[in-house]
């Protein structure tokens, strides 16, 4: 931004307007997130105008968490699109990738089709 500010007019964004626009970017409602937004505003001196000192407080002070069991998990929109594949094999078996509940519920047939499928 700073090279380009060189040849075209643009004002460069100082500290204290970035850490207000990454204050203003936090939207969750967690106690955590409030918390370290509220120590950022407090700290005149510090945290305030310095927005590299404000980034790391908030990946400190906020962990992420886990909100479900399964992060690699894809969305029901996207998952839907991977089923509908109409490709099958001999035993009737889609395929195609099989979750761990759909694949437990797959004969023993359907298994070792789809086994010896990845394995070609």
């Amino acid at each position: 931004m700073i090279r380009a500010s060189q040849h075209i007019a643009y004002e460069v964004p100082n500290e204290g307007t970035r850490v207000r626009k990454l204050l203003h970017s936090l939207q969750w409602s967690d106690p955590l997130i409030i918390s370290a937004k509220v120590v950022i505003l407090a700290d005149e001196a510090g945290k305030k105008t310095n927005f590299e000192a404000a980034s790391n407080f908030v990946l400190i002070a906020t962990p992420p968490t886990r909100q479900d069991n399964d992060s690699r998990r894809i969305s029901s929109t996207h998952q839907n699109d991977f089923q509908r594949t109409p490709n099958k094999g001999s035993t009737g078996v889609e395929l195609r990738f099989h979750t761990a509940p759909e694949y437990h519920r797959l004969n023993d047939d359907q298994k070792n089709e789809l086994y010896n499928r990845r394995s070609e």
